[in-house]
């Protein structure tokens, strides 16, 4: 294997497991129009509104660990951020508290937008493929 093989960039990194880069930008991410005629993006073979949609909508509560995982998966690829954003355990490093109203901007306020950027951007440029 020659060394340039092993040269990725910091977002094939970050996104090794969930699908590959995708050949043009998804311009639309966008949860179906149709959810209960729409399979789920998570690939369980379930109807997205029977599905992760209560999950992605806070209507389902004490789900296992791999609904979230599943939730979280079909969320990159419908562009759900505030849901990727809510899931997210606050010891994560790129986790950033919701900005307070009162608060002037802050150091923290840029860090917020610029982590809920990367998340758009990352499920834009990727085309997230099969969970499994």
């Amino acid at each position: 294997i020659s060394p340039n093989a092993l040269k990725f960039s910091r977002s094939e990194l970050r996104m090794a497991g969930f699908g590959k880069k995708a050949e043009k930008l998804q311009s639309e991410c966008a949860v179906p129009s149709s959810p209960s005629d729409t399979p789920c993006a998570c690939g369980s073979g379930k109807m997205y509104d029977s599905c992760c949609q209560p999950i992605h909508e806070g209507k389902q509560k004490g789900v296992l660990p791999s609904s979230v995982v599943r939730a979280r998966f079909s969320a990159f690829v419908y562009g759900l951020t505030p849901f990727l954003i809510s899931s997210t355990h606050p010891n994560m490093k790129d986790y950033a508290a919701e900005d307070d109203q009162n608060d002037k901007p802050s150091a923290r306020r840029s860090k917020r937008q610029i982590w809920e950027k990367g998340l758009k951007n990352f499920a834009e440029e990727f085309e997230f493929a099969n969970l499994s």
